[in-house]
């Protein structure tokens, strides 16, 4: 399962190269571990608690007794990891209490995180009322629990809304993966969840997009009648688009002429108007590639780009994940142009594409391997990181993760210019590997290191002054100390 990152609102500027927001320092953990074992004796249904939490700690142990590498830890570091102003750095892992397969990022620059009712495989557990979820403090690493109970939105979809809450569509109904009509609200000012409005019709890997207005689409993850959460509230069918009903996420963004763009991974891609019932405005092939399990990133104002993932296997024979890349521009017409961009150094599924705070994008995780069609493959993962630069459509291995991360993991863009990885597990595969990464790492691009080779962070500059609100099409005034040597201004 893929799931795409949210990015926070807020500004970062770009001097020579480094970014505004200040990172917090870090302090001694002070988790509210809250009813962080309660659930788990809800989930067992007359199973020794023993023997349901044990299960993929003593096939890890099996397996690194074998081996003598533990499960989930990569096994290579690319020669440019020496010097991070160049390749970037990753910091220690960092354990949680919830798996990030799911990860939202706040206005206040924490983190909504959630996962399932356990950590072993939606199938072993009979109870879905409720789902594990946290608010993680990237600042100093500390949480909160803020579970959520009535379901388990596992394999849901979610998308910010205007005021920074965020709606989540969709789940896991019960141990033979049929999916739910609730969605949910959460508040980040309160903390607390909201029951919405139900769907028509249940969803099970569906995704959610913002448009321009302020609505929020719902498509995919079982029927195949998109359906709109209004801004009121109220959930209307749109009849106009019906083509797509995949239980498999779809590529969804916004498009500056105020339509939704639908790109991925199938390579029949649709432009959609989604006021009243929809219409669908235009429609042709992104490329030749079915890209399951591939990733996208819009990455400037109707751009985005598309890349890796693709069926490895074709009549029966193994293939490799494919490398290639391809961007979108829809601003000139109503389907979008379409162009080849550089490829991956290597294959790669099960990555997480990023965009980064000076508009390129990097790519996380997955797996290089011909298994046939696996979620999971420790022997074959991918670990370096790959920066994609717009300007000159070219990729670059930068430095190599501490864990592997591929089936239900996630990566997302933090307000001071890092980016959070994390997660990996909750598959039957991913038990039986003793596969399970229940643990964050955060990527410090090159861009936060000064360049002359010492190793050191650059100096940062801070915004005085910047409006709460802008207008679409406005301008607007961001007041630095620094302002004299910054030469670009960055809206994330």
């Amino acid at each position: 399962m893929r799931r795409v990152a949210g990015l926070l609102c807020g500004l970062l500027l770009l001097s020579t190269t480094v970014f505004d927001t200040d990172s917090a320092a870090g302090h001694a953990h002070q988790h509210d571990h809250g009813h962080l074992h309660d659930h788990m004796t809800e989930d067992l249904a007359g199973t020794p608690m023993r023997t349901i939490e044990a299960r993929t700690t003593e096939n890890a142990a099996r397996i690194q007794k074998a081996t003598g590498v533990r499960p989930g830890t990569a096994r290579t570091k690319a020669a440019a990891d020496a010097d991070p102003g160049q390749a970037g750095s990753w910091s220690p892992v960092v354990d949680t209490p919830v798996v990030p397969v799911f990860t939202a990022v706040l206005p206040n620059g924490k983190m909504l995180i959630w996962d399932s009712v356990g950590d072993l495989p939606s199938e072993d557990y009979p109870d879905h009322s409720f789902t594990r979820a946290m608010l993680w403090n990237p600042a100093d690493d500390t949480y909160r629990r803020v579970d959520l109970q009535g379901s388990n939105i596992f394999c849901a979809g979610f998308a910010h809304l205007a005021n920074g809450n965020i709606l989540v569509a969709g789940g896991n109904a019960n141990a033979q993966l049929d999916g739910t009509v609730h969605t949910y609200v959460f508040d980040w000012r309160n903390e607390t969840w909201t029951r919405g409005k139900d769907m028509a019709a249940a969803r099970w890997y569906p995704s959610v997009a913002e448009t321009a207005n302020g609505e929020s689409v719902i498509v995919g993850g079982g029927p195949a009648t998109a359906e709109v959460y209004q801004t009121n509230g109220a959930i209307r069918p749109l009849t106009g688009f019906t083509k797509y009903s995949a239980r498999l996420y779809p590529f969804l963004s916004s498009r500056p002429d105020t339509q939704l763009g639908l790109f991925g991974p199938h390579a029949t891609a649709y432009t959609i108007t989604t006021s009243g019932n929809g219409v669908i405005t235009a429609t042709g092939n992104r490329d030749s590639i079915l890209r399951d399990y591939g990733s996208f990133a819009t990455y400037d104002i109707g751009k985005s780009v598309v890349v890796g993932g693709g069926n490895i296997t074709e009549n029966g024979v193994a293939k490799v994940p494919t490398r290639t890349a391809v961007v979108l521009n829809s601003d000139a017409s109503l389907f979008p142009s379409l162009a080849p961009t550089g490829s991956l150094s290597t294959g790669r599924r099960q990555l997480n594409a990023t965009l980064l705070a000076d508009g390129s994008v990097l790519a996380t995780g997955g797996m290089t391997s011909t298994a046939n069609n696996a979620l999971i493959d420790l022997q074959n993962a991918a670990t370096t990181a790959e920066r994609w630069d717009p300007a000159t459509g070219s990729w670059t291995v930068l430095a190599s993760a501490g864990r592997i991360r591929q089936y239900h993991s996630t990566a997302a863009l933090l307000p001071d210019g890092r980016v959070m990885t994390g997660g990996g597990g909750v598959c039957l595969a991913c038990l039986d590997a003793g596969y399970l990464e229940k643990n964050i790492e955060y990527f410090t691009p090159p861009y936060l290191y000064k360049k002359d080779g010492s190793g050191g962070l650059a100096d940062r500059p801070a915004i005085s002054a910047a409006p709460a609100t802008v207008g679409i099409g406005a301008n607007f005034t961001v007041s630095s100390p620094q302002a004299a040597g910054i030469r670009k201004v960055a809206l994330v």
